[in-house]
């Protein structure tokens, strides 16, 4: 009997509480502070060294509850949101769930306003959803939304615009995987990497990664030097990405490289290059097993 009083007594008083410290509507900037703030810290738990998949979705999840039961709807903002949570590069969930996600975005999108700044999400979110139809094996869908992202994309004048319009035209057209695609991918590729080079690699290290990692896939089975090339290339960018997924992508690759291909001036994979191969995919496994990102 006594349990069930407490029990009641907390639950008259557990709603009180929460009647008296919270204001029944809250103001649009107000709604739109904490929307950035949890936003800003679910990125946070997207980082090394304080990487944890759980806590970036509390703080997501935060965010879009606030959003979507105040009105009125920020729509830009809940956009941008899900951009992040369907990233592809994030990998935050499985393909299927991040695919889910890119739904559920593309409906706040499509209610945005008109400007330059939300064409330029439409135009990011479209190559993300493309890519991720792409992986799930859905070419038609895929192409489908990578068109409508290059008629937007048509109307780009800045030279950054224009060298990440070529990067995400290559890394789709490597992906796709026909010959004369890939003919297309090397050509953006090169161009939009002539355009990142010439920058400080801490200022736009998840271009130069993808850039890289197409031409790493594109030169797979044409080159291996091109391989070990773009791999050494790729190395010091990663000291300025903060994703795991990335790290682990960089050491299994390399890994695979030295088992499967002699390095540049060997004809044959020597012992020590195979113990080396396997150390690095043993790395990108306890990256991934330390960050609990499996």
């Amino acid at each position: 009997m006594k349990k069930k009083l407490l029990c009641i007594f907390l639950l008259i008083f557990s709603k009180g509480f929460s009647q008296t410290n919270y204001p029944k509507k809250l103001s649009t900037s107000t709604v739109f502070e904490l929307g950035k703030k949890y936003q800003k810290r679910a990125l946070w738990f997207q980082e090394i060294p304080q990487y944890n998949r759980d806590s970036s979705t509390y703080y997501f999840d935060k965010a879009t509850n606030l959003l979507q039961t105040n009105s009125p709807i920020q729509y830009e903002l809940l956009a941008n949101i899900y951009l992040q949570r369907s990233n592809f590069l994030a990998c935050n969930y499985a393909l299927a769930g991040i695919d889910s996600l890119a739904v559920i975005g593309w409906s706040y999108v499509t209610k945005t306003a008109k400007n330059e700044q939300n064409i330029l999400l439409e135009y990011d979110f479209l190559i993300n959803w493309a890519r991720i139809k792409l992986e799930l094996g859905e070419h038609k869908k895929a192409l489908k939304l990578f068109s409508k992202a290059l008629i937007i994309a048509e109307d780009f004048k800045n030279p950054e615009l224009e060298a990440r319009n070529l990067m995400n035209k290559g890394g789709f057209y490597e992906r796709y995987n026909l010959e004369e695609e890939e003919k297309l991918s090397f050509e953006n590729l090169s161009k939009s990497l002539s355009y990142y080079q010439k920058m400080r690699k801490e200022k736009r290290p998840i271009e130069l990664f993808s850039t890289y990692r197409s031409l790493i896939n594109y030169y797979t089975e044409r080159s291996s030097d091109s391989v070990y090339h773009y791999l050494n290339k790729m190395l010091p960018v990663l000291k300025y990405t903060k994703n795991p997924i990335i790290h682990s992508w960089y050491y299994v690759r390399l890994g695979r490289e030295l088992i499967t291909s002699p390095v540049e001036g060997q004809s044959i994979i020597s012992q020590h290059q195979y113990d080396e191969g396997k150390s690095n995919i043993i790395k990108a496994l306890k990256i991934l097993e330390k960050y609990k990102t499996e």
